[in-house]
């Protein structure tokens, strides 16, 4: 909006809610002009350069922008402990995508940061306060949050240009702490990136291919040129993952809940298959580790496989999309495991017909083995363990 700043005699512009004067608060204007503002005044944003640093102009939202130049828009992954993400529907009067279902977000305006941006259309859309909640991505030395990933958009024929900052909230918020603005949604719902994925499929959800690139983009952590190698840290991975189906002493649902709550990226479920620790319902480990793939679809990858013990042959298992060999026992001199692996069935410790020896049990179990069939030698039995394990 522009306005005649009599003190000085020139036009300045002034922003909404803001100082009426370019004075600032030593304002020369009548404090009630303060108060006024017209329904239909012009947004002010900032211009930015392919840098998304601001060039300095200010322009009506509506303005149409030249090559190189662009305005700011932001988008909020909110998510919740559970892995849910709160999504709104557009309103029906909106003249784009009236009625589609999409993430919190909205124009950046003139004077915001993006972090800025970013709080204020959460806080006017849905009533939640995002100062101070953790985020996925942030820069040594800045003090807040910032986007797991940006992309721009030219559009010269409409002179549509922009870029998006998408950022990715992850804190602890229910039904009660959501109110939804009216002008700007008419309905809400929490959902799993699972359930977000049907809904596009059967109707497009709002900026769903490029909200997919930015949780890949936070999974793999690609480096980038402009970061230092020093910089660069490996994403969180842990494929060696046991649970109550062998020797685990918690779920594969508890496992997963706290490898995503240490924001690891990458999981897999190695269950124990070999003569010590047998895995008995294969189904039922087959049907959790689906489960949990389908809960952290977009946020975290998780993989089926096994441990495999080279002392039992590979017959009746699942198909996994991964395997980890082991070597935990040796045959004992003269086994005919030597030549040819054992049924995992046959081949237990529980068997009176046992003829392995454990070597990553108790120091005792391993002592008497070595004393039993190999007189005390250990050399030997070392010598053994190796070229049974080649």
């Amino acid at each position: 909006m522009e306005a005649d700043c009599d003190r000085d005699a020139i036009l300045v512009q002034v922003v909404k809610d803001g100082p009426a004067c370019h004075l600032g608060n030593d304002s020369c204007f009548d404090h009630s002009l303060t108060k006024t503002w017209p329904e239909n005044a012009p947004e002010l944003v900032d211009v930015y350069n392919g840098q998304k640093q601001p060039t300095g102009r200010v322009v009506s939202r509506k303005a149409r922008l030249e090559k190189g130049q662009y305005m700011m828009y932001v988008l909020a992954l909110l998510e919740t402990p559970d892995h849910r993400f709160l999504i709104t529907r557009r309103a029906l009067d909106k003249k784009w995508a009236a009625g589609a279902w999409e993430i919190p977000g909205g124009a950046g305006r003139h004077g915001e940061s993006s972090y800025d941006a970013v709080c204020r259309e959460v806080l006017e859309e849905t009533g939640l306060d995002l100062r101070n909640q953790p985020a996925s991505a942030s820069i040594s030395g800045s003090s807040h949050p910032e986007p797991v990933y940006s992309y721009f958009n030219e559009d010269l024929a409409r002179g549509d240009n922009y870029f998006v900052d998408i950022y990715h909230f992850r804190f602890p918020f229910t039904e009660n702490d959501v109110t939804i603005e009216a002008s700007e949604a008419i309905d809400h719902a929490f959902a799993t990136m699972a359930e977000i994925t049907a809904m596009d499929e059967k109707q497009a959800f709002l900026h769903y291919r490029r909200i997919q690139e930015a949780l890949r983009k936070e999974q793999t952590s690609t480096v980038s040129a402009e970061k230092p190698l020093a910089a660069v840290k490996t994403p969180p991975a842990n494929f060696h993952m046991h649970s109550l189906y062998c020797d685990g002493k918690n779920t594969i649902s508890e496992m997963a809940q706290a490898a995503y709550e240490k924001s690891f990226t990458l999981i897999g479920f190695s269950g124990h298959m070999d003569p010590g620790v047998h895995m008995k319902d294969l189904a039922g480990y087959v049907r959790d580790v689906a489960e949990v793939q389908s809960r952290y679809a977009g946020v975290m990858q998780v993989f089926l496989g096994l441990e495999l013990d080279n002392a039992c042959n590979k017959k009746n298992l699942p198909a996994v999309e991964y395997t980890i060999g082991s070597t935990h026992f040796i045959p004992v001199p003269g086994s005919p495991v030597w030549n040819r692996p054992a049924d995992l069935e046959s081949c237990q410790e529980t068997n009176p017909e046992f003829d392995l020896i454990g070597v990553d049990n108790t120091v005792e179990i391993l002592r008497d083995g070595c004393r039993k069939y190999y007189q005390g030698d250990f050399y030997r039995m070392a010598a053994d363990y190796f070229r049974f394990e080649s």
